[in-house]
């Protein structure tokens, strides 16, 4: 009985061997063969291997980046709801370090928050209208803020008070920037007049003038003493600073401008009431490439982070997320589902903003609460 099984475990042996021998045979023959095919196309093996290597990481690099939008399609979810004023929040700011959040409103006050549980810290009044717009001076402890009233403040965050106030627009100011390679704030409004601030004197240095309309937005670009701006009269400008003068002029628009953002592919993108678009960041460039049209609704508002994706928020309380580099449309975000905040009527987006990290977002809405996002694995 053991010589046999001895004599059968042998025999396994010897087929096994000859399977593995089968298969190696196989697998060199098929490796000739590529070899053989792909020898017109190369002068050597080494060539050979290098082709078939790239092809592997391009197929890798082609799944990872399938896994990601998919993650990016899926995992957007509101963690948290602030009521957090008795007006519209009209404009959102992070500092730096990426710890707290700022909040201006109608209700005329700036709120300070803890980010990202969203804990309110402070509360600064001092504005007699609407505040329209906040911004976090990223080199210093200092928030400036633009109002109907005319007005445009600095304050202390160490101290969280008034330090500095800019007087000289005819009417309520809608937008503000920095420069601040030059320490230079930027601001325009309602009288279609950008005005020129130097913050270490705390005098206006020069206005600019060429809109026709409202000033919504006036973005600057860090590589470039120049700044871009766009109004209600359907135009996008570009100034120098060294001059004062506006350079160039896009006015192949249908419908008024309402928010730009500037981003580091060398393009600009933008939102009109009924088109998603970007332009050339150059004041040579006339072309506008459209990238979607909206039909039933309105646009509102934009904002982008580095990972390279883009915000548009609109009048009917969508947020729609977009993939820059390949222009489509990830997800539709949809305010209203939280039935805490929406009551007969549907809520516009008033303003969206990417944290410093770009995994989470802030949404404002005319419930007058705000909406904390963040990613969820959809795995």
């Amino acid at each position: 009985g053991n010589h046999k099984n001895n004599k059968f475990v042998i025999h396994q042996k010897i087929i096994n061997e000859n399977k593995f021998i089968m298969e190696k045979n196989s697998r060199q023959s098929i490796i000739e063969k590529i070899l053989s095919i792909k020898k017109n196309k190369c002068t050597s093996n080494n060539d050979i291997k290098r082709k078939i290597l790239s092809n592997v990481i391009r197929k890798q690099y082609h799944d990872k980046t399938q896994k990601k939008e998919m993650a990016i399609r899926f995992k957007w979810k509101i963690y948290n709801t602030i009521f957090a004023h008795l007006g519209w929040v009209r404009s959102i700011d992070f500092n730096y370090s990426n710890s707290l959040f700022f909040t201006g409103s109608s209700d005329r006050t700036i709120k300070i928050w803890n980010f990202p549980k969203g804990r309110l810290l402070s509360t600064l009044p001092g504005h007699i209208d609407q505040i329209t717009d906040i911004l976090v001076d990223q080199d210093q402890d200092l928030l400036y803020s633009a109002s109907l009233d005319k007005t445009i403040k600095c304050w202390d965050l160490k101290q969280n008070r008034v330090i500095n106030q800019y007087y000289g627009h005819k009417s309520g100011v809608y937008t503000i920037n920095l420069f601040n390679p030059l320490k230079i704030l930027f601001s325009g409004g309602r009288d279609c007049v950008i005005k020129v601030w130097d913050t270490r004197s705390n005098k206006e240095v020069n206005s600019m003038r060429g809109h026709e309309n409202t000033i919504m937005k006036i973005i600057s670009d860090r590589k470039n003493p120049k700044i871009i701006s766009t109004s209600i009269d359907r135009t996008i400008k570009f100034w120098d600073l060294r001059t004062a003068k506006c350079t160039g002029s896009i006015n192949k628009f249908n419908n008024a401008l309402r928010d730009l953002k500037l981003s580091n592919d060398g393009f600009i993108y933008g939102v009109s009431i009924d088109l998603f678009f970007k332009v050339k960041n150059s004041e040579n460039n006339k072309i506008v490439t459209p990238l979607f049209n909206l039909k039933k609704s309105f646009f509102t508002c934009i904002d982008l982070s580095k990972k390279g994706i883009i915000l548009t928020g609109t009048e009917d309380g969508f947020i729609f997320v977009w993939h820059k580099f390949k222009q489509k449309l990830l997800n539709k975000l949809d305010v209203n589902m939280d039935k805490r905040t929406t009551l007969d009527e549907k809520n516009s987006i008033i303003d969206i903003k990417f944290d410093r990290t770009g995994s989470r977002f802030i949404s404002s809405d005319t419930s007058r609460c705000i909406k904390l996002w963040h990613q969820r694995s959809p795995y």
